[in-house]
Parts: C-alpha cells; structure tokens; sequence
C-alpha cells in the first residue's frame, strides 16, 4: 500500500497510467495504520502549518495533487507568496513553483496534503521536493532521489536547513493565522527573533505549528510528464 495514496481526498482514483505495484491506495481510506497515526496527530496537534518533504526534483508545490490548480483566496495568495520567498533563499529560484497536480506531470489522488489542506483546514500545507538528480538512468532509482556524495549531501543540507525558520518567521502575514492562541508545548524562550529580508520580526516560539518532516526514500520510477512530454519525478510516501 501507498500510504500517500491512502487519504480521504479522490481516494482510489486511479489514472489511465495506474500501476498497483508503485501505488495500491489501500482497501479503504485511512486503511493503514501510518495514515491513521499522522491524521490523529494533526487533528490533536491543530497546527498552523505542515510540510510534508520529500525527493525527485526541485519544488514548492501548494495543494492541490488531484487536480492541476491552486486554491483560490487570500489565504492561498499567501501560501504563494511564501513560497516564492523560500525558492528566491533556499533553491535559488530553480524550484518549480504550484501545485502539485500541475507541476509535477501526473495527478495523485487520495495524497496527505490534500486531506490535511481540504477536510483538516490546517491554513498552509506545502509539500517540499528538495532533491532531484534528472540526469539519473531510468532505472537507478537511488541515484535519482538520493545524494549520492558527500558533497552533495551537505549541499542540500546547507539549502534547505533554515526553510522551515523562513517559513516560520512569515506565518504572522497570513489572514488565516492568529498567533493569540499559543500552544501549550513548552519552550525554552517565550520569543526569537528571525530576519526576513531586510525586515526584523519578534516571533513567538510557542505557536500551534508542526512541521511533518518526511525524508521520503524513492518509491517511485521516473515517470514522463503527461504535460509537455518532458521527464518528470515523482516520490510516493
């Protein structure tokens, strides 16, 4: 099973290129025990945001997965533009920037970020691709989702260390988010201060925010981009 085709969003879609041995959704929505634990966690945790990383290309990517658009209103602007910040600081402006239903060459239905978007109302969801070798064999899936050097390794670490503090030091910019309500997780200093561009911002550390930080190994083969004919990668959770 697919756990990242195992969410209540389009569940059991199936695209004309479905393959069940890359991405079986399950008997049922929320049919695996790891869905089940990160929903129960969100919906404990009420967070502000969730970042649900993963490896195969360069990328931004907002909801939506199962279709190829963005959600509309302020709050979705906003995602946007947070967006454009963190590619411009941590990816050079090389990221692919959208959803994930458009930029990543095929739809994905029944994914995390778009039930935790969607039915959970958690304001800013993004899904993070912070590696991709495109120049990898077909075949060679390590290679195309994994550095393979040390230094490439440290590079990537060295990008996208600080994203989550960026992203963290613009949530207040949001209209959806009220950072009145703290959450009653403990810390070790009540406020931070984080530079965002040449802005200074006091933050408080004891927000309501989680981050779900998955490093995905590659479950997918690189697959063609149904948009265009150009390759295009996709990771499963």
């Amino acid at each position: 099973v697919d756990p990242n085709r195992n969410w209540g969003v389009n569940w059991g879609v199936k695209a004309p290129d479905y393959d069940p041995k890359e991405e079986f959704p399950g008997t049922a929505p929320f049919s695996e025990p790891e869905s089940r634990i990160f929903r129960d966690l969100v919906a404990s945790f009420e967070p502000h945001a969730v970042v649900n990383w993963h490896s195969g290309m360069s990328a931004i990517f907002t909801p939506y997965d199962h279709v190829a658009r963005e959600p509309t209103g302020a709050g979705a602007e906003a995602m946007m533009r947070f967006a454009r910040v963190i590619d411009a600081e941590h990816c050079a402006k090389k990221c692919t920037l959208g959803s994930g239903g458009k930029g990543v060459g095929y739809l994905a239905h029944g994914t995390a970020t778009d039930y935790i978007y969607e039915k959970m109302k958690v304001p800013v969801v993004y899904t993070w691709e912070i590696y991709g070798d495109l120049d990898a064999p077909f075949e060679d899936c390590h290679r195309a989702f994994n550095p393979t050097t040390k230094e490439t390794r440290d590079a990537v670490v060295e990008a996208w260390f600080g994203a989550p503090i960026t992203l963290v030091s613009m949530l207040d910019q949001h209209p959806d988010i009220n950072f009145k309500h703290q959450s009653v997780v403990p810390a070790v200093a009540s406020s931070s201060s984080f530079a965002v561009g040449d802005e200074q911002r006091r933050f408080p550390w004891t927000i309501s925010l989680a981050f779900a930080f998955f490093t995905l190994v590659a479950l997918r083969r690189l697959r063609r981009s149904k948009r265009g004919g150009g390759a295009a990668i996709g990771t499963s959770l």
